[in-house]
């Protein structure tokens, strides 16, 4: 049975935004952010967990909480902005959960996000140029 909620899109695109509102309006079900609960369980910054450890790490532990929190019942989960293009995530959040992707212009996202930190752009360097990966 899917009673579980999951918001897809990119970052930026409202995951987090939305799924607030409504855990305001279903109050029965409980929120679970994926970034923030990952951050919660390592003490760490995404930003710095793919710095220091690799996108490949960051993913094997957002693949565990998807994991983990799909099998919880009446969950609004809002995912990182490329958690669903991983085929493993993506079955798994089809099988329980009714998905709602949330479409941002471009434009829109860019006016959103806002990256002022040095470890910010770091990670952003990081993920735009795959040559700074290690590994």
């Amino acid at each position: 049975m899917k009673n579980n909620i999951v918001l897809i899109g990119m970052m930026g695109s409202g995951k987090t935004t939305v799924a607030k509102e409504l855990s305001k309006l279903i109050p029965e079900y409980s929120l679970a952010d994926i970034d923030e609960e990952i951050e919660k369980s390592t003490g760490k910054k995404i930003s710095d967990i793919f710095l220091k450890y690799g996108e490949a790490h960051f993913r094997n532990l957002e693949k565990d909480k998807i994991e983990k929190i799909s099998q919880q019942q009446n969950q609004i989960i809002s995912l990182g902005g490329g958690a669903f293009e991983n085929e493993e995530n993506r079955t798994i959040i089809l099988n329980s959960s009714i998905t709602i992707y949330l479409k941002t212009s471009p434009q829109e996202i860019f006016s959103r996000v806002k990256c002022k930190t040095t470890s910010c752009l770091s990670f952003l360097a990081f993920t735009v140029n795959p040559s700074s990966r290690s590994g």
